[in-house]
């Protein structure tokens, strides 16, 4: 009887050298002289995981990833994201368990995603299949965690997919904004003020309520659900101060404004300014802040920005209070440089002296 070995051992037999598989008192050949598919097979037979993996489909190791987004606490946004992106792998590979998807059937969803066969099939940016396959390498982890996916996310995609995405860099000046406020009527500007001066995203402009500023402690609360971080406390500086007021004449709560993409791009053409988004206008908080003299460890948090660089982590202050009291500092350490003070940029108060447009708030 042969004696038993603790894991299997793979060997050569006979003038042709078939590999030969011993474990567990078993012999048997591997039918194959090549070492990686003797080792594969001996993987498949012995390996719970492969087992997992013969019954285990993408649908299960999706529903893991929406399990997991909910214990995170994402937002139903980031949910519904997370749907969509993923919806096209368990369309194409419904009911293929996990151990029959590898390297070549990503490679040809990816060339498909991107050229796609049928002319009328427009094919997806580089961006947007980035992120469906960050969506599908959390999904593989997971499964790969359970003991479901045979194989390691490397070995099912060992390249590098570039996204080709570079970041958007555009926000307002002051005069520029000063510009398009002055163009806009009173409820319309206290919105573009009301993001500019909080950092709010678009979304989260209709959360605002009324309570939210406190003008004691100079501090404004934003209710963003992107993420844990962006329900959050903004804090009022001299840089933001002058367009808070300004919102804070029709708001919180602020008009409704569904087209408001459209109606900014057109809004720039007729001012003679370049394009911007309501995304700009936030990120005009931030670069406002940074020109100030504001490190980008204290913005970081003020934006309600979920991760930074290491070095943001290890020096970010965690105090709200502190945070205040860091940048009202920077920046008043630095106010000949801030750009909202000098002699050549508009008085943003002066727009409450501007006389007043026909209301369509009731």
């Amino acid at each position: 009887m042969p004696a038993r070995i603790d894991s299997p051992r793979i060997y050569p037999r006979g003038k042709k050298k078939i590999l030969w598989c011993a474990f567990e008192g078993d012999r048997w050949s591997t039918g194959t002289t090549n070492p990686r598919e003797a080792e594969r097979k001996v993987r498949e037979k012995y390996d719970p995981r492969h087992a997992a993996a013969a019954s285990r489909t993408i649908e299960d190791a999706v529903e893991l990833l929406y399990e997991a987004l909910e214990r995170r606490g994402r937002s139903d946004a980031t949910k519904q994201n997370a749907r969509d992106k993923l919806g096209h792998f368990v369309r194409l590979w419904k009911g293929i368990p996990l151990a029959e998807i590898d390297y070549a059937m990503v490679n040809a969803y990816v060339k498909t995603r991107m050229h796609p066969k049928d002319a009328d099939d427009r094919p997806a940016a580089r961006l947007t299949v980035s992120h469906e396959l960050g969506y599908l390498r959390q999904a593989w982890k997971l499964a790969r965690a359970q003991g479901w996916a045979p194989r390691a996310w490397d070995e099912l995609m060992p390249e590098r997919f570039d996204r080709g995405y570079k970041p958007r860099t555009r926000w307002l000046t002051p005069k520029e904004l000063y510009a398009v406020l002055g163009s806009l009527t009173p409820e319309k500007a206290a919105w573009v003020a009301w993001v500019v001066a909080t950092g709010s995203d678009v979304g989260d402009v209709p959360r605002a309520q009324k309570g939210d500023i406190d003008w004691r402690r100079g501090l404004v609360r934003v209710r963003g659900t992107k993420n844990a971080f962006r329900d959050r406390l903004v804090v009022i500086s001299d840089v933001t101060q002058p367009l808070l007021k300004l919102a804070a004449r029709y708001g919180p709560p602020f008009i409704d404004w569904p087209w408001v993409n459209g109606e900014l791009r057109k809004l720039a053409t007729r001012i003679k300014i370049e394009h911007f988004s309501p995304k700009d206008l936030r990120r005009t908080h931030g670069y406002w802040l940074r020109n100030a003299g504001v490190s980008p460890h204290l913005i970081g948090p003020d934006m309600g920005h979920a991760d930074t660089a290491m070095a943001d982590r290890v020096y970010a202050v965690g105090e709200v209070a502190e945070r205040a009291k860091q940048i009202r500092a920077a920046i008043g350490t630095t106010s000949k440089k801030v750009g909202t003070s000098r002699s050549d940029t508009p008085d943003f108060g002066a727009l409450h002296a501007l006389p007043a447009r026909q209301s369509s708030r009731k």
